[in-house]
């Protein structure tokens, strides 16, 4: 997929795996190491439409959910730090 590298695609494919699938850019963000992921990607997901299944029913459109990547980022890198600390849910 252009925009994601393989790295981020192997940290996504092992939180899914270990939890089950993604709600949401957040969730995804949550539950991914933060080193793993960057705007580009977060971008790059949901411009292909990686989410679109699971925003439909919400009424969120990709132009939100793009706009929401910066947020999410910051989520990801407070779990992250959360889960290294042993203060937040360990998704590994």
């Amino acid at each position: 997929m252009r925009g994601v590298g393989e790295s981020a695609l192997e940290t996504m494919f092992d939180a899914r795996s270990g939890t089950g699938p993604f709600t949401d850019l957040f969730d995804l963000a949550t539950r991914v190491d933060s080193k793993r992921l960057n705007k580009g990607v977060l971008e790059s997901l949901v411009q292909c439409g990686a989410f679109d299944r699971v925003l439909e029913p919400t009424g969120i459109t990709r132009a939100r959910a793009y706009a929401a990547v910066d947020t999410a980022l910051e989520r990801s890198r407070k779990a992250t730090q959360e889960r290294l600390s042993g203060q937040g849910r360990s998704w590994d």
